[in-house]
């Protein structure tokens, strides 16, 4: 269905704060500063320093490590591929949003006028 755009390095993401976290029954909002935002309905992953990465169907299985990231910057944004997009925090945890569905989108990452719908 929808895939990361080639070329898209989404490296307005890099320096921004982690500000909010928004959890629902199906989806999870992560707000940053500057009106950035990550929603996320599919798939995630989580890896804390010197871990292995832990991927999640529902993100309140990851609830803990995320709210201890409020507050701290994305110190580097990579494009694993064009279904996924890791984001790395100060500190060293890395979250990765992962297009895990065929049919239905699993992230959007809006950025002013922008919205990105993989």
């Amino acid at each position: 269905m929808y895939r990361i755009p080639a070329g898209e390095t989404f490296d307005f993401l890099r320096g921004r704060s982690l500000d909010q976290l928004c959890f629902g029954r199906y989806q999870l909002i992560m707000r940053f500063d500057e009106g950035i935002y990550v929603s996320v309905e599919g798939q995630l992953g989580v890896q804390q320093t010197d871990s292995e990465e832990t991927v999640v169907d529902d993100t309140r299985d990851a609830a803990a490590t995320l709210v201890a990231a409020l507050g701290t910057l994305v110190a580097d944004v990579v494009v694993d591929d064009d279904r996924s997009l890791s984001m790395t925090f100060e500190g060293g945890l890395r979250v990765r949003v992962i297009d895990s569905s065929d049919e239905y989108e699993s992230f959007q990452i809006g950025h002013g006028q922008s919205v990105f719908i993989v």
